[in-house]
């Protein structure tokens, strides 16, 4: 219908004009029209009768001097600096008005088309990451940060990293009632940290992004919680999970592996590391061409 015609054409502009960096040309029988999405083109460049469609051929006669001179203001605005904009005027810039919409308005429209390839890299240009001075970066209200265990609060703790978290916790010092009211928190608590510090993470802190991870990493922290939750009668299969370990910390992951396995689970391990094929009770080794070309089994 008309208007899944009138979509599929405006995706079209669209994204033309990000492929042809802000030009788009369009071409009807023998006739062609290029458009530009620009409010001004640099020194050196003008729009002319060969920029423009036929009734579109540029500013012609004695309205020419005054399209230049606001297209010079209209650059000259356009490369003012930030700070020295007025208060009122930077406020009227992010919300706009009856007469323009704003940019919290615009960007909040391009973060809805984000399915469009083009509008990601719009995004990506004007978007990037800085850490909240008040919550550090831990996404914790301020207020949280006033109650305190022995003088560190949540903040604190989850801004360490695991292995130092675990000795705060395990040499926390409290009178008797308050052990009688967290003595099942601390215990869950220490447990937790234990299992991560032994698969060899940690160096982590727990506010960093699972995004950020390592594929070894997040499949040790899965390791982490399974053993935490205590599963029977699973499966596990991991892929080199001891990428990236020191040998020590390889020798603790073993471990770990092998708990598993005493609480009743079957542990299947793709690895190259030769500590973690010694520990292995049964070792399946396909020899030349494996991967796509299937493999031979040596042994």
């Amino acid at each position: 219908d008309d208007e899944d015609l009138q979509f599929r054409l405006s995706d079209s502009v669209q994204t033309a004009f990000f492929e042809g960096h802000g030009t788009c040309i369009v071409k009807q029988d023998n006739e062609t029209r290029t458009f530009s999405d620009k409010l001004w083109l640099g020194a050196g460049h003008r729009r002319g009768p060969r920029n423009s469609g036929q009734e579109h051929d540029g500013v012609r006669g004695r309205h020419r001097a005054l399209a230049h001179r606001k297209a010079e203001r209209m650059a000259k605005a356009a490369a003012q600096k930030w700070h020295p904009v007025r208060e009122a005027e930077q406020r009227l810039l992010w919300t706009g008005n009856k007469h323009f919409e704003g940019l919290d308005a615009y960007f909040k429209w391009v973060s809805e088309q984000t399915h469009k390839i083009q509008y990601r890299v719009l995004q990506s240009r004007y978007r990037g990451r800085t850490t909240c001075p008040d919550c550090r970066g831990t996404r914790l209200r301020k207020d949280a940060q006033y109650v305190k265990i022995d003088g560190r609060s949540i903040t604190d703790l989850v801004l360490l990293p695991i292995a130092d978290a675990q000795a705060f916790f395990e040499n926390l010092n409290l009178s008797e009632h308050e052990m009688a009211v967290a003595d099942r928190l601390l215990a869950e608590i220490t447990n937790r940290l234990g299992y991560l510090n032994r698969v060899g993470l940690g160096y982590l802190t727990l506010n960093r992004l699972s995004n950020t991870l390592s594929g070894g990493e997040s499949q040790r922290i899965s390791l982490a919680t399974s053993l935490g939750s205590a599963l029977v009668g699973s499966m596990y299969v991991l892929d080199e999970p001891s990428i990236g370990l020191h040998p020590k910390d390889a020798e603790q992951l073993i471990g770990v592996l092998r708990s598993l396995q005493e609480l009743g689970n079957t542990v299947v391990v793709v690895e190259h590391e030769e500590k973690m094929m010694e520990a292995a009770d049964q070792v399946i080794d396909i020899g030349p061409e494996a991967g796509s070309g299937g493999g031979n089994l040596m042994f």
